[in-house]
């Protein structure tokens, strides 16, 4: 199931997206959330505190939980810059976030050869970039991702740009990424 909206408020849009990822995690993973402060990075803030709110896509594909909100671009199909967040149940990921990242580069690497590079580790998180060039199927891409465990989920929280990001780009995204927690 998929869909694409534009929010009215930064509220709604807030209250939407606890409700969301709640209820696509229910009741499995109710008792944990993902927090996350987008004010480290200007583009974000700036789009999520306009009157109308982003363009952000859901869906839910057996039981992993997908929002997208496009940064810059025309659509959600045809962006320049996206913010994406992934919820799974971490019975269904790899043991630990080092090793999910493993699994990720083997596959990736697998339809798209590029450059990794590990930029925090801790025992329940991993942040990381990577850079696709030349790829068969899609345009140049950079982006960073960072992952997290908690109790019962596994969160995939990602922003990429076309082409390859600048350094205040790179910079706004780690603090937003740095931001992210999980709360019981």
């Amino acid at each position: 199931m998929a869909s694409i909206k534009t929010c009215p408020n930064l509220k709604t849009l807030s209250v939407m997206a606890a409700l969301a990822l709640s209820l696509a995690s229910f009741p499995v993973h109710a008792r944990e959330r993902l927090s996350w402060d987008y004010s480290g990075y200007d583009k974000l803030q700036t789009l999520f505190d306009t009157e109308s709110g982003p363009l952000y896509g859901e869906r839910s594909v057996g039981r992993a939980y997908h929002l997208r909100f496009m940064v810059e671009g025309e659509s959600l199909q045809e962006w320049t810059e996206i913010l994406e967040i992934i919820n799974t149940r971490r019975r269904d990921e790899p043991d630990d976030a080092r090793s999910w990242l493993e699994r990720f580069q083997k596959q990736g690497n697998e339809t798209c050869p590029s450059d990794w590079t590990t930029i925090e580790e801790q025992p329940d998180s991993i942040t990381f970039r990577r850079t696709a060039k030349n790829c068969q199927d899609f345009d140049d891409q950079d982006a960073i991702y960072r992952v997290l465990y908690g109790k019962n989920n596994v969160y995939l929280i990602l922003a990429t740009r076309k082409g390859e990001m600048d350094k205040a780009s790179r910079e706004g995204w780690l603090n937003v990424l740095r931001s992210a927690e999980i709360k019981r």
